[in-house]
């Protein structure tokens, strides 16, 4: 698929097919239950997007930088996350992830990440932040990534927080990826896949504002499974008719891949 050159790529051809692109100053909406692996999604296509040269802000309401550092670790080295936590690390694993480290500064992913004892941020701290790195760099942003939305400003309603992050999108001319969590009350349901219902719970007219809605969905009973297959429901607000495709999910790597790849991409490439 060719995308405009002001179009980025996220690193899965198929999710390009169906986005048409990560596109400037668009708000995309990433929501899913708790334990879908959000986060780590999240963090791959940041990696790409910095891997391709361009500024991906990552700003994380919930962990911390060690904890983000060590995710990216993780997906960069292909050492499991666990093992990088509890150091339980071969000398030639430690050797490939001190040259991954050293290599990551070389990377524009900037993170802003949680103070434990700090109030949260609210959006116009956020655009603050943004707005000085952008004059900081001065370069345009790539990628904004907000992790996750219920957090900023010690929970400010999704009817102030929506609308305000559209504009911060429109503003930076940048597209603007926005992490929600649902609750689990569809797990009841006959068929458990989240819907826009469940999001607007959140925030009435969000399918209005904004310009993608992507839900991650996967069968949680299948934790035990190394590589698992992981559904993206894909909505546009010029589009009548959502899309799924699906990824597969390493439970060790915490690194999605195309479905149907033999190899394990590299997400930087």
């Amino acid at each position: 698929m060719t995308l405009g050159l002001s179009t980025l790529t996220t690193g899965f051809s198929t999710l390009d097919t169906a986005l048409g692109g990560l596109r400037p100053a668009e708000l995309v909406i990433l929501s899913s239950q708790p334990g879908m692996r959000k986060t780590e999604f999240c963090l791959q296509l940041a990696s790409h997007v910095a891997h391709q040269g361009q500024i991906a802000a990552y700003i994380s309401l919930y962990q911390d930088q060690q904890e983000i550092t060590q995710q990216i670790l993780a997906i960069a080295s292909r050492v499991p996350l666990y093992r990088i936590k509890s150091g339980d690390i071969s000398p030639t694993e430690r050797e490939h992830l001190n040259q991954k480290m050293l290599s990551l500064p070389d990377q524009p992913l900037w993170i802003e990440a949680s103070d434990p004892g700090e109030p949260s941020l609210t959006v116009e701290v956020i655009r603050a932040k943004l707005k000085a790195l952008q004059e900081q760099q001065d370069l345009s942003l790539g990628l904004i990534v907000v992790d996750y939305l219920q957090l900023i400003g010690n929970g400010e309603k999704g009817e102030i927080v929506i609308p305000a992050l559209q504009d911060l999108a429109q503003e930076l001319n940048c597209p603007l990826l926005g992490v929600t969590q649902l609750d689990r009350g569809q797990e009841d349901r006959i068929v458990p896949r989240p819907t826009l219902f469940d999001l607007k719970r959140y925030h009435g007219a969000i399918d209005q504002e904004a310009d993608v809605i992507i839900f991650l969905h996967r069968q949680q009973s299948l934790n035990h499974v190394p590589q698992e297959p992981v559904e993206l429901i894909i909505s546009r607000k010029d589009h009548t008719k959502a899309t799924t495709l699906t990824l597969r999910l390493d439970h060790e790597l915490h690194c999605f891949w195309e479905q149907g790849s033999d190899a394990k991409p590299d997400p930087f490439s």
